[in-house]
């Protein structure tokens, strides 16, 4: 939201930024609060927490919820829905197009998810694969389960207390990994294996699902 309040410019009837593009932004950040908020809550509870002596640091390791590319696409995955079922003119398909050509321009010069996992990593490629390569993860990882459910709510919901779970067990900052396989039906790194693979694939079958 930070982003979206800081660029009062943008806001301007006289942008010449489109409005879907401003509100696929707006859902963007929204979601990194939506992320937080589910990450962080517990349910049995009904309270928020986190140890914070073993709170991760998302620029220079994987975050609460996830590697930079999960957040990141994440967002980017969710706000171009949105703007996609409540915008006049925002196509979702040349959106994902979009995406798509300048992940398979990545991939090419060498990008794979393994390499976005912190902020810093992400922007030293600076490539922005961890945006638009992140959006197809969450793409082929909604294909996967036939929805947006686990991509959009169900993954973020469990991380709390499976993280709680593994550290009893001696295992800190596994709880985003816990439930990536309990939704998704894989481990992070089979998945890895299989959108590596996917990414080569071509656009056809990639725009396909």
């Amino acid at each position: 939201i930070r982003d979206s309040i800081l660029g009062d410019w943008w806001w301007s009837r006289k942008s010449p930024d489109p409005h879907p593009e401003r509100l696929s932004i707006v859902a963007h950040e929204y979601f990194h609060c939506h992320q937080h908020g589910l990450t962080h809550y517990f349910d049995r509870e009904k309270r928020y927490g986190w140890v914070i002596n073993a709170y991760p640091d998302h620029e220079k390791t994987v975050g609460t919820f996830g590697p930079y590319w999960l957040a990141e696409g994440g967002a980017t995955y969710f706000g171009t829905n949105y703007a996609a079922k409540y915008s006049v003119g925002w196509n979702y398909k040349d959106q994902m197009r979009n995406k798509l050509d300048r992940a398979r321009a990545a991939v090419k010069k060498g990008a794979k998810l393994q390499k976005y996992i912190s902020q810093n990593q992400s922007n030293k490629r600076g490539d922005d694969f961890d945006y638009d390569g992140g959006a197809w993860a969450m793409a082929y990882l909604a294909n996967h389960k036939g929805g947006n459910k686990q991509v959009f709510t169900s993954y973020y919901k469990d991380i709390a207390e499976l993280e709680r779970k593994w550290r009893k067990k001696g295992r800190k900052n596994y709880g985003w990994q816990a439930s990536f396989k309990k939704h998704f039906g894989m481990t992070v790194n089979q998945f890895y294996k299989k959108f590596h693979k996917f990414m080569k694939q071509p656009i056809s079958k990639q725009m396909a699902i």
